[in-house]
């Protein structure tokens, strides 16, 4: 029986990790699955806080996604399925990955002997959705275009009507659903379909980049993604953070004083406890957390990566 892949897509923050948690508590996502994460950055951090569930995850965090799915992605795959014969393989790309992508290097004839996509849903962030339209208008559109079906977060207090015909606009048949994440059930939220299917033009996909690409990939700590014109930048902290500081952070963040950062997240340490960190434009959040490390990613564009070391000091 071939394994079903299914690919978790949305932009950065959108709550593509929490859905996973989602379906992992609902068995959706069990022990006969494994999770593919790949972050934009040099730390993955949604592996850090998903590798605790009892589900194996193998993590690809060797840079952007175009570099990673140019270069090894199919022989990852291809080793994930030999090795563990999974019933399920769910991908959930960087926020900065375009669906188009995944889908062009799934459909490999190699993988396509052992597998196929299931499903292709993207996340969209209903509060955020014309922010990243006009910002980000090339990897929104993607991933919005892609797509068997959308599924709104954050849709509390927002007009609906306005995001659904947005969304409708790039992708006229796509199936938009409102529901909160906890009363979905996942095999119904991948059994929704679109009337017709997108024409993936192969050229599309990023094969440029990857080993002996020129784009500045291969670096780790002030990584560019050169076509998006996004940037990342991963601190460890030497010493422990107060809280305070981590709030601090945010209303700095807030006010562009680090330059547009898009993404932040990661775990701090303090003296009494481990935080998670979440940040999405114009919205910080620190949690309690049992995962011990201490690292920080932030992703963006015009990064002042000076400011934010000297921040840390």
């Amino acid at each position: 029986m071939k394994t079903k892949i299914y690919i978790i897509s949305g932009f950065l923050g959108a709550g593509k990790t929490t859905l996973i948690n989602h379906l992992i508590s609902t068995g959706f996502i069990n022990n006969k699955s494994i999770i593919v994460e790949n972050d934009f950055g040099d730390e993955n951090v949604d592996y850090t806080l998903l590798k605790d569930k009892g589900i194996k995850i193998s993590a690809l965090n060797s840079g952007c996604i175009c570099c990673t799915l140019a270069g090894d992605f199919v022989k990852n795959m291809l080793d994930i399925i030999n090795k563990y014969n999974p019933e399920k393989i769910i991908i959930e790309p960087s926020g900065v990955g375009k669906l188009s992508d995944i889908i062009f290097s799934c459909s490999d004839e190699r993988l396509s002997e052992k597998s196929y996509i299931a499903g292709k849903i993207t996340i969209a962030d209903a509060k955020r959705c014309n922010i990243y339209y006009e910002n980000f208008g090339e990897f929104f559109e993607d991933q919005i275009g892609f797509a068997d079906s959308v599924l709104l977060s954050r849709a509390e207090d927002v007009d609906i009507n306005a995001v659904n015909a947005l969304i409708k606009s790039i992708n006229p048949l796509c199936p938009i659903i409102t529901l909160p994440f906890d009363k979905i059930n996942g095999d119904n939220l991948f059994s929704l379909k679109p009337l017709t299917i997108l024409n993936l033009d192969k050229s599309y996909n990023s094969t440029s980049h990857g080993k002996g690409c020129t784009c500045g990939c291969n670096e780790h700590h002030n990584h560019t993604h050169v076509a998006g014109g996004f940037e990342t930048i991963t601190i460890r902290p030497h010493e422990q953070i107060i809280p305070e500081k981590i709030d601090l952070l945010f209303e700095r963040l807030n006010s562009n004083s680090f330059g547009m950062i898009a993404r932040a997240k990661g775990i701090l340490k303090s003296k009494k406890a481990f935080y998670e960190i979440q940040y999405v434009s114009g919205e910080g959040k620190r949690i309690k957390t049992r995962v011990k490390s201490n690292f920080i990613c932030f992703i963006g564009k015009d990064l002042d990566k000076k400011a934010l070391s000297e921040f840390f000091k």
